[in-house]
């Protein structure tokens, strides 16, 4: 007789719950749990009736091979972004897994959760609901903290079932135990025994695992990774160690459940003093860069919420003579807006670089590549990690061998336009009037009506979030609107394939080019550029246009009545009042055209 625990949370302590509590009750059941018994040491054993109870994982639907008659649905949440899309598609797999159930089995399922109650509908089994509220079957209630647990009643309907002494703590143990009472309960297993196995029961590895205590400092394990389990993992702390300094140290598990769940991530962690976070464990998601970014957005995202971060401070200070702290980024961004850098840095040349990039990547520090700040708006917050600009003059260098012009990524793109000039070379000034650096300008495929760099870049040199240089060409090198397929954090040089011209009429290029620009564009205003990329055969500023937003002004923040997709700030404006301005058009244009712009500019 097969019993499955099946959920987003708790399945392995509930099917850990279930298979000691029917193991003390003399119903030798066997079990494989996926976690290991506090004190068996062990996650599975032998027993001698016909009862399994067993885990069951909705990744890649593995539990569709199983052929239980009981189910306990702990609760259903989107996860698994690497194989499941939304939480539609987990849901669907739940469905799929509790609808096998032959009639004469019974279904166990959270009563609070919806998607786990419309998962369920697809059962034709007996079905009962667990919660901590009276309006489900089975629930718990008088719920008291105890010094190494909690302390609750279970009730079935109106009617009081036993009561508990659970010697692990948190409210989401005692919707585990509520859940296990119940199956225990339906096989067999009397309240007595309910009773007492649950109360003997001393919890798995890795779930709120007390470590140890050093000089007044409690260690605690646990296996969190979801932002609701993170929440209830940093609540039963708070709620156990009353009074005490909370510190969490964080290591996120796979980048693409970070980036899905980055707002829940960042909600997550208020119960915590401070926050220590580690980058991300890929674990078998083959995406280091994406991870540094994605992690790099949570850590900002925490930042902005007014989060406490920690890092190792001992490596950096290795780099005190070009390390400040709490650095003003607005003077150093064409908004003039933003807080401070928590860490800045101007490496003096490659070697540099890489040392402090190395440093970085070992200690889990975010980095964020600043250039000329044209394109970029900081949080009023700040920006937590290491802001890294590369503003020495050994990487502004340019070159020029016959019709290939070589420039480095701190060099300005005028710069490369005006030696690519001087050296009767054309095909850069298209790019005329675009601020920025080459750096910035190649990660972006910077371009406008005339043209785009990659119509002359050739070749890359990069370097990753580990501090390994690297180079990119040919088939490795590719662009696309405001896009490239650089995924390294830096670049650090950049040729250019150019062709020979006459000067003068290079220049009188340049002109026009210039003169349209000053039509069209409010160039004498504070603005960061284009806010927003134009969506696939429309133009965003005619978009804002249409929809009448021109002129919309919220704090110091306006939207140019020269262009609209354009915002320029008069004096006392805060980032937040361009945010909140950005938000009022994506909201506007989505509800009266039905398109999402996409941002052009960097938020930070």
């Amino acid at each position: 007789v097969g019993i499955s625990i099946a959920g987003t949370h708790g399945k392995s302590t509930t099917t850990a719950m279930i298979a000691s509590v029917l193991r003390d009750a003399g119903l030798s059941p066997s079990a494989v749990i996926g976690a290991e018994l506090v004190e068996k040491g062990v996650s599975g054993w032998a027993g001698e009736s016909e009862l399994f109870v067993v885990e069951s994982c909705e990744y890649q639907k593995n539990f569709l091979t199983l052929t239980p008659k009981h189910v306990v649905l702990t609760g259903i949440e989107a996860d698994h972004f690497d194989f499941f899309h939304d939480l539609r598609e987990t849901r669907e797999a739940f469905a799929e897994f509790v609808s096998r159930l032959p009639s004469d089995g019974h279904l166990i399922i959270r009563g609070d959760c919806e998607a786990t109650r419309i998962a369920a509908a697809s059962s034709l089994s007996q079905i009962e609901t667990f919660s901590l509220r009276d309006c489900t079957d089975w629930w718990a209630a008088d719920l008291r903290p105890t010094s190494d647990g909690i302390r609750f009643r279970i009730f079935r309907g109106e009617t009081f079932f036993t009561e508990v002494t659970l010697r692990v703590p948190g409210r989401h143990n005692v919707l585990n135990a509520v859940a296990a009472a119940a199956m225990c309960h339906h096989v067999g297993a009397s309240a007595i025994a309910i009773r007492e196995g649950l109360s003997d029961f001393r919890g798995t590895k890795r779930r709120f695992e007390v470590l140890g205590s050093w000089r007044g400092v409690t260690l605690i394990d646990d296996y969190a990774h979801h932002p609701t389990a993170v929440t209830a993992t940093l609540r039963t702390a708070r709620e156990q160690f009353p009074g005490r300094r909370l510190l969490c140290a964080f290591q996120p598990h796979q980048e693409s459940r970070t980036r899905a769940l980055l707002d829940d991530f960042a909600e997550c962690f208020d119960a915590a003093d401070e926050v220590f976070l580690a980058p991300i464990f890929t674990a078998r998601e083959k995406c280091p860069e994406a991870a540094e970014r994605t992690n790099a957005e949570l850590a900002d995202r925490l930042w902005a919420r007014g989060t406490s971060i920690g890092f190792s401070m001992s490596s950096l200070d290795a780099f005190s003579d070009i390390l400040q702290h709490d650095k003003p980024l607005a003077p150093l961004t064409w908004m003039n807006l933003g807080g401070p850098a928590q860490f800045f840095l101007e490496p003096r040349d490659q070697a540099e670089l890489q040392k402090v990039v190395a440093c970085c990547h070992d200690n889990g520090i975010p980095i964020h590549v600043l250039g000329s700040g044209s394109n970029l708006l900081v949080r009023d917050e700040g920006v937590s990690g290491a802001v890294i600009r590369l503003a020495n003059a050994s990487f502004a260098e340019l070159t020029v061998e016959e019709t290939t012009l070589r420039a480095g990524s701190g060099a300005l793109l005028s710069q490369a336009i005006s030696a690519s000039v001087r050296a009767g070379l054309a095909g850069l000034e298209v790019l005329a009037g675009i601020p920025g650096t080459i750096g910035g300008a190649i990660r972006g495929n910077a371009g406008g009506r005339s043209g785009e760099i990659s119509e002359t870049a050739r070749s890359v040199t990069a370097m990753t979030a580990k501090g390994e240089i690297v180079s990119r060409s040919g088939d490795d090198l590719s662009f696309g609107y405001r896009s490239s397929s650089i995924t390294e954090p830096f670049v650090l040089e950049g040729t250019f394939q150019l062709r020979a011209d006459d000067p003068d009429e290079i220049t009188a290029r340049m002109r026009k080019i210039w003169i349209m620009k000053k039509a069209s564009q409010p160039l004498a205003d504070q603005s960061a550029g284009c806010i927003f990329k134009n969506p696939r055969g429309e133009s965003a500023g005619k978009l804002i246009d249409q929809a009448g937003l021109k002129g919309t002004r919220l704090g110091g923040a306006e939207i140019s009545d020269r262009h609209a997709n354009f915002i320029v700030t008069h004096d006392g404006c805060k980032s937040d009042d361009v945010q909140r301005l950005i938000d009022l058009v994506r909201s506007k244009i989505a509800e009266q055209f039905g398109v999402d712009l996409e941002l052009e500019i960097q938020v930070w």
